[in-house]
């Protein structure tokens, strides 16, 4: 039976697609709450380096980068992940 949106592939490169140009940066500096970023040490669709810059660009931003962790922290290293937020929380 045919995947109803392609393959993983076809669905990869449309997501793709869909982000190229995608400026995080052009409202950030409206958030006047505490915001926390996460990103994997090893992501490559949210790099440590552009989520440091999306983070220093709010004026209570929060920044961890989770050792060992791609995309998804909470799946690949659970505990840093949850110990982050843990220590986020109480601002």
């Amino acid at each position: 039976m045919p995947l109803p949106y392609g393959s993983p592939n076809v669905q990869r490169a449309a997501i793709y697609r869909s982000l190229d140009g995608f400026d995080n940066l052009t409202n950030a500096c409206r958030a006047k709450m505490p915001v926390l970023g996460l990103t994997g040490q090893y992501d490559g669709v949210n790099p440590p380096a552009e989520g440091a810059a999306v983070a220093s660009a709010l004026p209570n931003g929060t920044f961890y980068i989770v050792p060992g962790a791609g995309h998804i922290t909470f799946f690949e290293n659970f505990n840093h992940t949850v110990e982050c937020i843990d220590e986020f929380l109480p601002q």
